[in-house]
């Protein structure tokens, strides 16, 4: 496929990792959301992620694997006013709650969007062995939500 680095698209990305042994369910899923929502505006990407063995890894899925299978939903934005980012952030939140209904195990990548809270980080992710190592004053409001637990 050709590819321009030149082009001055910019792109609102989710990238979510799935269990491959459950790609076909994960699949499933996805098309079922889309089917009743819509596709995106760009291509999703699904690919081979090498798996690591980090606490809080999104590519991290216990011992056994090399090779992870993630998604990329990808938006293109510059056609998107304040109600178009809106929709995608919406669209994409409804795909992360069907999935979980769905029963479908993933994890979503730290840096990209994601709709991650205490309860969801504990469960997909190490925290446990995690968070006694970290410090609360290094931590923003974006991570503070996601590990820690709010009464």
């Amino acid at each position: 496929m050709p590819v321009d680095r030149t082009a001055p698209l910019h792109v609102a990305m989710a990238e979510w990792s799935f269990d491959p042994k459950r790609l076909d369910e994960a699949r499933a899923a996805v098309q079922s959301y889309f089917e009743k929502h819509k596709w995106p505006n760009l291509p999703i990407e699904i690919e081979l992620v090498k798996a690591d063995d980090y606490w809080m890894s999104s590519w991290n899925w216990g011992s056994g694997y090399d090779y992870l299978a993630k998604m990329n939903f990808q938006y293109l934005t510059d056609v998107c006013d304040a109600a178009g980012k809106q929709a995608i952030s919406d669209h994409l939140e409804g795909l992360w709650n069907h999935l979980i209904a769905s029963g479908i195990a993933f994890k979503g990548h730290w840096g990209k969007i994601n709709f991650m809270d205490h309860a969801f980080v504990k469960q997909n992710y190490a925290l446990d062995r995690f968070a006694p190592l970290v410090s609360p004053v290094l931590l923003n409001d974006y991570l503070s939500k996601r590990l820690t637990e709010t009464t």
